[in-house]
């Protein structure tokens, strides 16, 4: 096999997954063929290449091979069903809360510190929108924008934190430098 060869093979199998290859284990066995083939490669530098494409096609093998999280799934639809942007201030909070709660509950219930992480950090998304609503609406109004208020009002005040002091524009061109004239350059003098 030379290398043009491996690498049709490789895109053939890579396309017939979720088509005419649907069972990871069909998968890992024509992956296991190909790395069969590749060994009889003879340019060095091109089975190196082919080895490092196979590596890759091991990753995408164990990636069939566990299904997605149901835990991460759930958490996703809870996380969707959320983001739709109708309704007032208040509802949109009051929904967005009820989520975050929801997905921590899911999050506990995973069987897997991973999949736990990953559903949490839905909660990010949605904490995000409790933010916009708290800069958005006047703290009076909802009660709820001490808790942001706390956590940044140090930062207000921090001196690194802020941004640098603007540079005054020059309002004419230095004279005092080489080369440097106060008249304009005489018409027709080249540069």
């Amino acid at each position: 096999m030379d290398y043009p060869e491996f690498d049709a093979e490789r895109r053939r199998i890579t396309r017939a997954w979720g088509r005419e290859i649907t069972d990871p284990e069909l998968l890992a066995a024509a992956v296991a063929d190909l790395r069969e083939q590749a060994a009889t490669i003879p340019d060095r530098a091109a089975q190196n290449k082919a080895q490092r494409y196979l590596e890759l096609l091991d990753d995408f093998v164990a990636e069939t091979r566990w299904p997605e999280s149901e835990t991460v799934r759930q958490a996703g639809e809870v996380l969707l069903a959320t983001s739709r942007p109708d309704g007032t201030a208040d509802e949109i909070r009051s929904r967005t809360e009820a989520a975050m709660a929801e997905i921590t509950r899911i999050a506990d219930a995973a069987p897997t510190l991973a999949e736990r992480d990953a559903a949490l950090e839905m909660n990010e998304t949605l904490a995000e929108t409790l933010e916009v609503l708290d800069a958005a609406t006047p703290q009076e109004d909802t009660g709820h924008g001490s808790a942001l208020d706390a956590r940044t009002a140090g930062f207000a005040n921090d001196p690194s934190l802020t941004p640098p002091a603007r540079i005054a524009a020059p309002t004419a061109a230095p004279t005092d430098r080489p080369g440097t004239k106060a008249s304009p350059k005489d018409p027709g003098r080249g540069l």
